[in-house]
């Protein structure tokens, strides 16, 4: 049973993870997790992906979830771009070998 609809691709996954950076960070209160985490901030997560934060009790939360699919597509953009970048190189070494 399908229980999606309106599936629609990611389209420039790689442009919207540039507008978020990957930050490490201490926690101001006394969480079990102590020293140095790292992360992203929900502020710039909502500013790019609304839909990825929640706020409870005044306190935004990432949900890590939602950006998986970014994070694929931009893998393949990435991809795509050292395919195209491989061919590139491989036809200018052609052409290198070819004048000595």
């Amino acid at each position: 049973m399908i229980l999606k609809k309106n599936i629609k691709p990611i389209r420039n996954g790689l442009g919207l993870l540039s507008k978020i950076e990957g930050v490490t960070f201490e926690w101001r209160d006394n969480r079990a997790e102590k020293g140095f985490q790292t992360g992203l901030i929900a502020d710039e997560v909502e500013k790019v992906l609304p839909s990825a934060v929640v706020e409870h009790n005044d306190v935004k939360r990432i949900q890590e979830q939602e950006l998986g699919g970014v994070y694929v597509a931009a893998i393949n953009e990435l991809h795509e771009m050292v395919k195209r970048l491989d061919a590139r190189v491989k036809k200018l070494e052609k052409e290198l070998a070819k004048k000595r």
